[in-house]
């Protein structure tokens, strides 16, 4: 059974194209990407058999959300089992959604059809054309063209007779005021004014509203979106979130510093590169929060006071690219209230399917990726939020 064009068929899982269409498009174009020609279901041996050309090394087959062992591969040609006491028969006919990922390079993609109904037959010849239609009515008439460019001025005529004298004009504009005069005596005190409102509130055009800011009222839209807390933090007042600020300039490194821009962190440290256990954790997270020296009595033992430090999420990440990629108008693509930033893909605390692999954010574009976690990354915490 080979794969067909028709519509998906309602087992295709919806969520995963969309997390293949967000891997493909973050991953860098390659001279010779991986290209699936065909995808085959033997009903009798029970497996899977994908050609094309360009293929990687150690495929990872995945049919919408199961993955199927690799019995063979090489550069135009993977075949793979069915999971353990899967029958191809036992699934429900229709179209499902193939990948194919391979280190260092991009996935690639592509359907199958399997089930119990098997694959529809040819289609058949094409019938004879009908007669021709018969002639349309004539159209309506176009638009007039547009008016020709003026001609030359005519010369002068003679002079006219002098005409009547007009009529009287208007009468002139008033003169200036005088000097004010002397203050007159104090009036009598007049009636009490009604009551005010007392809420002290300014006046917002809704949508907006009041809200408490910094110990006053003001309007939300007049709220920054970003606020530089002078500590090394800068907080979104949209998320509640407080981020860490890099500090150096980029190509100069300072190792030394746990807040350089040019420290980069590995996510996983020791095969089979799942677990958090790369200098992410712990070197980064534990000099922010005082996880190496506990108990030094330094006077300020975590970063900026607060001991609660993380990775943040790749949602999180992505609340700070200023726009999507392609519409991001800068880079680094971030406000310039968290410079300095690489140009390149921060660490998120979110693995995808395969355990083996992070999502990432490339502040160069602001598009969203996924890296191997044994990769070298850079990175930026963040705390709190709402």
């Amino acid at each position: 059974m080979v794969m067909t064009a028709r519509s998906f068929g309602e087992p295709l899982s919806a969520m995963l194209i969309s997390s293949f269409l967000t891997l493909a498009n973050s991953t860098p174009a390659q001279a010779n990407p991986p290209l699936v020609i065909s995808a085959t279901v033997d009903y009798t041996q029970k497996t899977l058999t994908i050609n094309g050309q360009n293929f990687g090394t150690s495929p990872i087959i995945t049919v919408d959300s199961l993955m199927f062992p690799t019995l063979s591969s090489s550069s135009n040609q993977i075949v793979g089992n069915f999971p353990s006491g899967m029958l191809p028969s036992s699934f429900t006919p229709g179209t499902y959604f193939l990948t194919l990922q391979f280190r260092n390079q991009v996935p690639a993609a592509f359907t199958v059809d399997m089930g119990a109904n098997g694959a529809p037959g040819a289609p058949g010849p094409q019938g004879p054309a009908g007669p021709p239609g018969a002639t349309g009515a004539t159209g309506p008439a176009g638009p007039a063209g547009a008016t020709g460019s003026m001609g030359p001025a005519g010369p002068q005529g003679p002079a006219g007779p002098t005409g009547p004298a007009g009529a009287k004009g208007d009468t002139g504009a008033t003169g200036a005021t005088g000097a004010t005069g002397a203050q007159g005596p104090v009036g009598p005190q007049g009636p009490q004014g009604p009551s005010g409102s007392g809420t002290g509130l300014p006046a917002c055009t809704a949508p907006d509203v009041a809200v408490l800011y910094n110990g006053a009222f003001i309007c939300k839209s007049a709220v920054p979106h970003y606020v530089d807390n002078g500590d090394g933090t800068v907080t979104d007042n949209t998320t509640g979130l407080m981020w860490e600020k890099k500090t150096g300039i980029s190509g100069t490194a300072n190792p030394s510093d746990v807040h350089d821009v040019n420290n980069t962190y590995t996510w996983s440290a020791a095969s089979p590169f799942t677990d958090p256990s790369g200098t992410l954790y712990t070197n980064f997270l534990f000099h922010l929060n005082d996880l190496l020296t506990p108990n030094d009595g330094t006077a300020t033992p975590c970063f900026a006071g607060y001991c609660d430090w993380r990775i943040p999420t790749i949602g999180e990440l992505r609340s700070i690219l200023p726009a999507p990629s392609p519409t991001c108008a800068s880079s680094p693509c971030i406000d310039p209230a968290f410079w300095p930033t690489q140009a390149s893909l921060y660490w998120s605390s979110s693995s995808l399917t395969s355990p083996n692999t992070a999502w990432d954010v490339n502040f160069g574009n602001g598009d969203v990726n996924f890296g191997f976690k044994d990769d070298g990354l850079y990175a930026r915490a963040v705390r709190g939020g709402r």
